[in-house]
């Protein structure tokens, strides 16, 4: 269970978030030529995202996985210019494109990611209180080429990260439960995953 509490102090910083979003947002689209399109990852996203939708210039698409299928809303992620995303998942998703993404963190996990890829540069807090300036400087300062190759590092290393994982379980299930079937699999971390979509195999490759 999550418990959540929403006083006075929390709606100002609510508010400011948005507004900050939307400040960004509504430069960056004028200065680099982007349309804007907002993604919802959860259903408890609508309300945030219908907010920063009427602080917008320019009102844009809100897509969610209400709407469409999520494979539909990961490609669409993996097609921006620019992602702007404080939502975990968004930016985990959008990694393997290898686009320009900037994490707007609310806790650690955001940070941890970005900052395990030397990509630490593309991120800063939701309660900055110079949150767009941050956002917008940040935009105007990635480079493409570098940024590509920090996100399919970081891509890599995650999915050698599961495979070793998977062995580590492996191992921690013959040793408290000898008698459990176990399939016999390879030593290897790449024996211990499912198969792997072609753009994974790409990005492992290069």
């Amino acid at each position: 269970m999550f418990f959540h509490t929403y006083d006075d102090a929390r709606k100002r910083k609510y508010t400011a978030y948005i507004e900050g979003l939307a400040r960004a947002v509504n430069r960056i689209a004028k200065e680099q030529g982007y349309s804007p399109l907002i993604v919802a990852m959860e259903p408890i996203d609508a309300t945030a995202c219908e907010d920063l939708n009427l602080r917008l210039d320019r009102p844009a698409q809100i897509v969610s996985g209400h709407t469409h299928a999520i494979g539909v809303v990961v490609a669409i992620l993996r097609e921006a210019g620019l992602l702007i995303s404080s939502r975990f998942h968004a930016l985990v998703a959008a990694a393997p494109a290898g686009k320009p993404l900037i994490g707007v963190a609310t806790d650690e996990r955001i940070a941890n990611l970005l900052s395990s890829c030397g990509a630490g540069g593309a991120l800063t807090g939701a309660d900055a209180p110079d949150l767009a300036d941050r956002i917008i400087t940040t935009a105007r300062a990635i480079d493409r080429e570098q940024f590509k190759h920090a996100m399919w590092q970081l891509v890599s290393t995650q999915v050698v990260q599961c495979g070793k994982m998977a062995i580590e379980f492996t191992n921690e299930v013959r040793r408290c439960i000898p008698e459990f079937p176990l399939p016999e699999r390879g030593r290897g971390w790449e024996a211990h995953l499912p198969p792997l979509p072609r753009p994974i195999q790409d990005i492992l490759k290069r």
